[in-house]
This record gives C-alpha cells, structure tokens and sequence, in this order.
C-alpha cells in the first residue's frame, strides 16, 4: 500500500500589531500546547458549554436556598414547639400550685 503526502496551502503571514506578537509569543513559550479550561469544558460539554455551566450553577443555588428554607422551617417548628412545651409545663406546674392550696 503506498502513502500519499498530503498539502496544505498555507497563506503568507501578515505584519503583526504588538498585541497580536505578545499572544503569539506566549502561545510559542508553551510549546506542548496544553489546552487551556476553555477548551477543556467545550471538548467535555459541547456546544453552549457556558450555558450548561450557568444553568448547573443556577440549580446549584436554588437547591441550596430550598434546602436552607426548609431547614428554617423545621427550626421555626422545633423552636414553636418548645416554647409550647414550656408554656404548657408552667401553666401545669402555676395551676397545680394554685389548686393545691385549696385543697385541705
């Protein structure tokens, strides 16, 4: 089987600005190449990649939130509840006291 060698065309390069120069250096300073985050999540989640970030951590928070409210609301609930459970051993405990007087 015999290989063949593929072309590429490759347009002439164009005079750079300083900035364009800056980033190109940097990017030759790396020469493994390594992907960048970016890169990284777009190759893992695809297309709208930033979204899928945004609406995870929009989840993310409203779980949170629902779980810290309903976590209020058992502690709202447990402290009615033992403030009733208070109330109701001191009024026991004032009528006991009362009633007792008159008995002989």
């Amino acid at each position: 089987m015999q290989e063949k060698t593929e072309w590429e065309l490759v347009d002439e390069p164009m005079p750079q600005s300083g900035s364009q120069r800056r980033s190109q250096e940097r990017a030759q300073a790396n020469p493994q190449g390594a992907p960048g985050m970016a890169q990284v999540l777009k190759a893992m989640m695809g297309r709208w990649w930033r979204w899928k970030l945004l609406g995870a951590a929009l989840f993310t928070v409203l779980a949170v939130a629902m779980l810290a409210m309903l976590t209020g609301v058992f502690a709202l609930i447990a402290a009615a509840g033992a403030v009733l459970a208070i109330g109701i051993g001191k009024l026991r405990q004032w009528t006991r006291r009362h009633t007792g007087a008159l008995t002989p």
